[in-house]
Parts: structure tokens; C-alpha cells; sequence
């Protein structure tokens, strides 16, 4: 178990009928949420084990993941 404050939150939410998955920073973006741990570790077990895609139900982005590892890095 972890403090809210040490992980991120990865949100899906609704947009005129289309899921729109994106990192949230605030933690306070409406929608259903999943947390992940920051380090590049966890971040490479959850990309590997499809994690967010079969959570979410969506297709893979890789835009999310690079966004991911740079928010990660970042806090380094």
C-alpha cells in the first residue's frame, strides 16, 4: 500500500462517445481512475502485462506510456 501522493493516476472518461484515456496530474479529473506506482519498474510490469488496456478496454498508446515515463523521469 501506497500514499495517494506517491502514485499516479491514469483516468478514462467520456467524450462525445469517444474513451479518452490521459494521465491526471490533479487527481481530480472526473472519470474512472486506476493508480500506478512512479518508478519505470512497476511502469514496464503494467505495459508488458497490458494493465491499462485490459483495465480500460481500449487499444494501446503509446503516446500514454512515453507520457508516463516522462512524468516519472520528471520526478526523479
Amino acid at each position: 500500500m501506497k500514499e495517494k501522493r506517491d502514485l499516479l493516476r491514469i483516468v478514462k472518461s467520456l467524450d462525445e462517445n469517444k474513451k479518452i484515456i490521459a494521465l491526471d496530474l490533479s487527481g481530480k479529473a472526473q472519470g474512472r481512475g486506476i493508480y500506478v506506482c512512479k518508478n519505470l519498474e512497476c511502469l514496464k510490469k503494467i505495459k508488458k502485462n497490458k494493465r491499462i488496456e485490459r483495465t480500460f478496454k481500449v487499444p494501446y498508446d503509446e503516446k500514454l506510456y512515453e507520457q508516463l515515463e516522462k512524468e516519472i523521469l520528471n520526478n526523479e
